[in-house]
């Protein structure tokens, strides 16, 4: 059972990550499989209740079968258009004109245009 959801597991990832090369094949799945059992027996007691046990399988097959579709389907969107740049009103443009500062009380000196 922990070799098959290794193997999803490493597709999903695969996928996700467009590497095909981390895909691992029933074998492989297998010998990581022990291994991880093996470690895990001389820590954890791994009495799982076989409804969650279902349950996490299902949301790992879940997983590899839709996260790689899903990622393509999100790569494969065309980019959103990018809204024209509006160039600022006449008005409001910096000019270079004389100005002159005058005190505004409770606001303090503002530079003012000279006519």
């Amino acid at each position: 059972m922990l070799a098959s959801g290794l193997a999803l597991a490493h597709v999903a990832l695969a996928g996700a990550l467009t590497s095909p090369r981390l895909v691992i094949d029933e074998g492989e799945a297998e010998k990581l499989a022990t291994a991880i059992d093996n470690v895990l027996s001389h820590y954890v007691s791994m009495d799982v209740d076989p409804i969650t046990r279902d349950w996490f399988m299902l949301a790992i097959v879940a997983g590899g079968i839709y996260g790689p579709r899903i990622l393509s389907a999100l790569n494969e969107r065309p980019a959103k258009p990018t809204p024209p740049a509006q160039e600022q009103p006449t008005e409001l443009r910096a000019t270079s004109q004389p100005t002159r500062k005058i005190n505004i009380p409770g606001v303090g000196d503002v530079d003012m245009p000279v006519n």
